[in-house]
């Protein structure tokens, strides 16, 4: 699947035989289909008592199942799921064996396929259980219908969801989306391209099928572009955001919904491969493609001194994040190898690589070969990356994904928690209540800040009557006059985050807030007194102003 999308390293004989991996393998029979959906979903029950249709010809096949579209008997178009029958023992088999020859071969492969197969093992697992895949569409979906910060936006593109109720470890029935693959988008551009040329030679067609096939040329272009923008803002938004990936956006798991309105919308497909990220690595990983946005050809390429101090700076950033993320080199290797690894997943394919190195992946010169330890918890971010680079080059589209992530990479990093209380991931939300939750988010956090103002404000009195310097028992009423503020601004504040727990510590603060404000009003009635009968009216009237 992924060797399909790489027109750029591989003659297209083998390519275009690649494609039929992705959703044209042989299918099993519809009867079959039928047989293990009534025994996951129905008990061995007829299947008209849940579907009023159900097509045997499958949508498409792919490796591991196929999809069939059906209508519920309420009337609603579905897609449903089916896995190959005794595809799980096939599968386990396939990994055990490369695992064997990835450990065998360790010498001359250009990186360990031992930790890529043995990563690509727990996906597998993943992807066999369809519960799991219908648990990831909701987290995937949820993931590209917020910004980085959690805030809802409008979706960067479409994931069909699970019809509640309706899924099983080898059935799932999901929203039917009606649409075109981006495969054969490619397809027929390619085509398009293949007449230009034979309508070139010889003059054998006329001029106007030539104009007719650069119009179509260009608007397929214009089209991949805009696909292609709305692909990449969603990865921006699962990477940097919510840190839940999507890790098999091949060309059959991507569709054009409303082609032929001329303002197609993409459709993510699969949710079988993914992977969560921890914290660490998504703000390692931010910060990776804001140093690759760095290295510009011009800066690679300058013999300035300022521009040379300021590049060793850039790979020496570089090597320390790659490094916190797991990533080993052989020995020899240098910050400028780091540096080539990160242009080549990243960065502008026109860029020349440091050190020497060549943007040929599979040549002599790679740096990939100078890789000694792939992070394993990684592989599936390099396989996405590497596809969405596929597909741009398919398309013919130079593609700089260190460009395109740089605000939301930038954001990520330089907001490490987000500022809108929203403690919960983005696919937890109640949909109904996300506008509340803001309210409340922006009014809790304005009296944050007002209790951390009169913390500030405080502090100085209270290091005064810490230290025992100053006016001593008038520093201290300045304090509890502080503190008494300062606690019921902290109780109205956790009061807002409606965080039931702490409730009982919320109305004890209160309790402590109103003691002490009596406190300080016997004090000062006291001390009038004691004014009053030693004549120092003016002191007194001083104060209460």
């Amino acid at each position: 699947q992924v060797i399909s999308t790489r027109v750029d390293l591989f003659p297209k004989q083998y390519t275009l035989k690649l494609m039929n991996l992705q959703d044209n393998l042989q299918p099993m029979s519809g009867e079959e289909a039928r047989a293990v959906v009534r025994e996951d979903l129905l008990d061995g029950r007829p299947l008209e008592e849940l579907f009023r249709e159900f097509d045997d010809e499958p949508l498409g096949a792919a490796s591991i199942a196929q999809v069939h579209r059906a209508v519920l008997r309420d009337g609603r178009e579905v897609a449903v799921k089916v896995q190959r029958s005794g595809i799980q023992k096939k599968l386990r088999g396939d990994l055990a064996n490369l695992k064997v020859f990835a450990k065998a071969l360790s010498g001359v492969l250009p990186v360990d396929y031992f930790k890529v197969f043995s990563e690509l093992e727990k996906v597998v697992e993943n992807e066999l259980d369809f519960l799991q895949e219908a648990q990831a569409a909701r987290k995937v979906a949820a993931a590209v219908a917020h910004t980085v910060d959690g805030k809802p936006t409008k979706p960067s593109l479409r994931v069909p969801l699970p019809v509640p109720g309706l899924a099983s470890r080898r059935v799932l029935v999901m929203d039917f989306i009606r649409g075109t693959p981006l495969s054969r988008l490619a397809e027929e551009k390619r085509q398009s391209k293949d007449e230009r040329e034979n309508a070139g030679e010889g003059g054998s067609r006329m001029a106007g099928n030539r104009i007719a096939t650069r119009v179509k040329e260009g608007m397929y272009r214009i089209i991949g572009q805009r696909l292609l923008s709305q692909l990449t803002e969603g990865y921006a938004r699962m990477i940097f955001g919510a840190g839940f990936i999507h890790g098999d956006p091949h060309p059959g798991n991507l569709m054009l919904e409303g082609l032929d309105t001329g303002s197609p919308s993409l459709v993510l497909l699969d949710c079988g491969q993914f992977k969560q990220l921890a914290n660490e690595d998504r703000l390692r990983i931010a910060q990776l493609v804001m140093l690759t946005g760095q290295l510009t050809k011009e800066l690679l390429l300058s013999t300035d001194g300022a521009d040379i101090v300021r590049r060793e700076a850039v790979f020496e950033a570089m090597d320390a994040a790659a490094k916190g993320l797991g990533l080993e080199l052989e020995p020899g290797s240098t910050k400028e190898t780091t540096a080539a690894v990160a242009l080549l997943l990243f960065g502008d394919p026109s860029v020349p690589l440091p050190g020497g190195y060549s943007q040929n992946e599979l040549g002599s010169n790679s740096p990939l070969k100078a890789i000694a330890e792939f992070p394993q918890h990684l592989v599936l971010l390099g396989r996405a990356c590497v596809m969405i680079k596929g597909i741009a080059k398919k398309l013919g589209l130079d593609w700089a994904l260190a460009e395109k992530w740089k605000e939301a990479a930038t954001h990520a990093a330089t907001c490490k928690i987000s500022a809108n209380n929203n403690w919960l991931p983005c696919w937890s939300f109640n949909p109904g209540q996300n506008g509340r939750a803001s309210a409340s988010s922006s009014t809790a956090a304005s009296n944050s800040q007002a209790f951390f103002t009169a913390g500030v404000e405080a502090a100085p009195a209270l290091a005064a009557a810490a230290g025992g310097g100053g006016g001593g028992e008038a520093d201290l009423r300045v304090v509890v006059k502080s503190f008494a503020s300062s606690i019921r601004l902290l109780a109205t504040w956790l009061t807002l985050t409606m965080y039931t727990p702490i409730r009982p510590f919320v109305g004890m603060m209160s309790m402590v807030a109103k003691l002490a404000l009596v406190e300080e009003k016997e004090e000062i009635k006291e001390e009038e007194e004691e004014e009053i009968g030693g004549g120092k009216g003016g002191a007194i009237e001083e104060r209460k102003k």
